[in-house]
């Protein structure tokens, strides 16, 4: 299972990086305004970061909030955090004095509280960690009765809130 999981997560590492490598739009990456590589790129999206999301909770749920408050939110930070604060830090340092690149870095006190470019998936998905390790802590979400109200919730929340 394990080769299989990262398999999937070197398959969801090539999308990501095709993406950059093309651009999101024709000012980024290749700059290309149409052509089968920019069609290509345009109909992944909707495959490259919900197969990072799906992976995530699969593989939480085989090693899922397991009681110990510390090791979990350690674990997590030293899994999403620090890659983020040193690579997303590297990744801003590196468009700020490279010539010619898209530098997206604002305010530099708030370099890693409104993240720079993609690393914005990562702080996020560190923040759905944190809400799933309280529910789980609470016993929110233990029957189908606390899941089905947090589901119901969840999506109202989706569909109202811009």
């Amino acid at each position: 299972m394990k080769l299989r999981i990262d398999t999937l997560r070197g398959l969801a590492c090539l999308l990501l990086v095709g993406y950059h490598v093309v651009g999101a739009d024709p000012d980024h990456g290749l700059r290309l305004a149409d052509g089968a590589l920019r069609w290509l790129n345009d109909a992944l999206a909707y495959l490259r970061m919900p197969l990072f999301t799906f992976l995530s909770g699969l593989v939480y749920g085989y090693r899922p909030f397991g009681g110990n408050s510390q090791a979990f939110l350690l674990g997590k930070a030293r899994r999403l955090l620090v890659p983020m604060l040193f690579v997303g830090t590297l990744f801003a340092l590196l468009q700020v004095l490279t010539p010619g690149t898209n530098s997206a870095v604002g305010a530099w006190y708030l370099l890693h509280i409104q993240p720079v470019a993609h690393f914005w998936f990562v702080e996020s998905l560190f923040w759905v960690f944190l809400v799933v390790w309280a529910l789980e802590r609470w016993g929110s979400i233990k029957g189908s009765r606390g899941f089905s109200l947090i589901l119901a919730l969840s999506s109202v929340l989706y569909l109202t809130v811009q």
